[in-house]
């Protein structure tokens, strides 16, 4: 066993600013002490609500029970637990809570464990058909019934495709206006004269 688990009693006993529980180590691990931030952060009135019962009381629908008991089985043999888990408050919202588990030892022995709550991370509400809603923490309103009709978002529009056009060739003479004309001859050919035919028959 790793002595620096353990947790001496008077500090597990003690009224300080956690939220924690003492539970006896012996199952059925019955409640024997809660801090004032435990009681705030469930919301319990009077702690004769769970003293001298067990946490069943702040379990919910979500409950890992067997991940629970693990945690204080291993407690008990004097090793330090963490675990994650949903717990429930009276007005029946789920609440995600880190817990660390520590053996209390008396005497050499482990006769308590002590348990802090870190977290309340509060996620919904249960109603009684069953369904759950964003609980008041996560949107500022009290849990109660859930309407039974939904607004659904409208269907996305359906956007045509562009039309595709293909490019068509043009000649770049085309773009200038010019005409493709064939090339002016410079000297243009002139028929010969008949005065210019006797001339040379006269040599």
């Amino acid at each position: 066993m790793d002595y620096a688990d353990f947790v001496p009693k008077k500090i597990a006993i003690a009224d300080d600013s956690r939220a924690k529980v003492v539970l006896a180590a012996p199952a059925p691990h019955t409640v024997k002490n809660i801090s004032e931030q435990f009681a705030k952060l469930y919301g319990i009135a009077d702690e004769k609500m769970i003293v001298g019962r067990t946490l069943r009381a702040i379990f919910g629908p979500k409950t890992d029970i067997k991940k629970f008991h693990e945690g204080l089985q291993a407690a008990v043999l004097g090793k330090t637990q963490h675990i994650s888990i949903w717990t429930s408050k009276p007005d029946m919202s789920q609440m995600l809570v880190y817990v660390s588990i520590f053996p209390v030892a008396e005497d050499a022995q482990i006769t308590l464990l002590m348990l802090v709550f870190k977290g309340g991370l509060d996620v919904g509400c249960s109603t009684a058909g069953g369904r759950s809603k964003i609980s008041a923490e996560m949107n500022g309103a009290k849990c109660g019934p859930v309407s039974s009709s939904t607004t659904r978002p409208p269907a996305p529009r359906e956007e045509p495709e562009p039309e595709v056009r293909e490019e068509e060739y043009e000649d770049p003479k085309d773009l200038t206006g010019e005409v493709d004309t064939p090339p002016e001859d410079p000297m243009p050919e002139v028929a010969p004269q008949p005065e210019d035919l006797e001339a040379g028959a006269a040599f």
